[in-house]
């Protein structure tokens, strides 16, 4: 685990010195940060994931397709974007760890790209990027990580209200995970007052689905049955559900924003809507998690923007209150992504690593 210490203690001084030197920009209408502490954060990130070693529950299923894969769209994946990456590595090297080290370049890069074009604070969501537990678990579910972090490069066409432009980011994600095709409603929803009736429906939606789950599945799985996900259907009516902690930590932030929803809307602006309804959404997809640990894949596509909404929450009240808050929250994130390292979350952790990329 010390690997994953030093790596936050870099990455975050790194966001820290850049959130310090940074300045704004008028012409792009955003913060520009010094470079090279992005870059230094940058690599720390990237090297740690993409040197690991039998870390995480894909790990082995993964370093299997590049050793086996058969260069047929029709064989393991559909996904033509992943398989050409594949193909790639696999012309290169049958050395299934330089496959972790392309993933990991795309993964991260994208998340760093993201923050710089939104955050407001890059010191703390690069700090709750790794403490919020989000990079570690891109080490798992590495098409669908992928896929999501593709998406979150559209945020800006989202918040512009430039639908065709982001549907083009979603076509991008499809050819890497096929299940992202539900940002497209997403779009419409998130863009909805965060006391719309919309998000009322689909809170009480989720407490029938959880008292009534057995017939929950039978009709989510009757509509999915011709489809190459039909054989979830067993393992979503017997399956284990997700550590309530999880749970509980992604439902917090959200709760205290509708809490303080007229504060939070002076804060955010006229953004507060969207990047709210977008946790709100991956909140919800955790609460049916509590049944079956599967529906908490989905929230990959949503937990990016908790990096945006963190920050905001540690700056809605007083000077000395956000102080508080600021300290409170990063003490509350860092132990909760030191329990579950502890607790093997997802094979996160103990930490291997394989330097011999070819």
């Amino acid at each position: 685990m010390a690997i994953y210490m030093l790596n936050l203690v870099v990455v975050s001084v790194c966001g820290y010195m850049a959130e310090v030197t940074k300045r704004f920009d008028e012409e792009k209408n955003r913060y520009k940060y010094k470079i090279i502490f992005i870059i230094v954060a940058a690599l720390s990130l990237i090297l740690v994931s993409g040197f690991r070693y039998k870390v995480g529950t894909d790990f082995t299923q993964y370093s299997e397709y590049i050793i086996y894969y058969d260069n047929s769209f029709d064989g393991i994946f559909n996904e033509a974007g992943f398989a050409i990456l594949l193909n790639i590595s696999r012309a290169i090297t049958e050395n299934p760890q330089l496959f972790f080290m392309i993933t990991s370049i795309i993964v991260n890069v994208c998340v760093i790209t993201f923050l710089i074009k939104n955050t407001d604070n890059m010191f703390l969501s690069l700090y709750f990027y790794i403490t919020t537990f989000m990079f570690y678990l891109t080490m798992n579910g590495v098409r669908q990580y992928i896929a999501s972090v593709i998406v979150m490069l559209g945020y800006r066409a989202l918040v512009e209200g430039n639908f065709k432009k982001y549907l083009i980011y979603v076509g991008a994600a499809f050819t890497f995970h096929s299940t992202v095709i539900f940002m497209i409603p997403v779009y419409f929803i998130a863009r909805k007052r965060i006391d719309s009736v919309w998000n009322i429906g689909i809170f009480f939606f989720a407490i029938m689905a959880m008292l009534f789950y057995g017939e929950f599945i039978e009709i989510l799985f009757e509509l999915l049955k011709d489809t190459r996900f039909a054989y979830y259907k067993e393992i979503f009516l017997d399956g284990s559900g997700a550590n309530p902690i999880r749970i509980i930590v992604w439902m917090a932030p959200v709760v205290l924003i509708f809490m303080y929803k007229d504060r939070a809307r002076k804060v955010f602006g006229e953004n507060v809507d969207i990047v709210v309804n977008l946790c709100y959404l991956g909140s919800i997809f955790m609460i049916l998690a509590s049944k079956q640990v599967f529906f908490a894949r989905m929230c990959m596509y949503f937990d990016g923007y908790y990096l945006l909404l963190l920050p905001k929450l540690c700056s809605m009240f007083e000077e000395k209150t956000n102080k508080f808050m600021t300290a409170l929250i990063m003490v509350a994130y860092l132990g909760y992504s030191l329990l579950l390292l502890r607790s093997r979350e997802a094979w996160i952790s103990p930490y291997n690593y394989n330097l011999q990329l070819f």
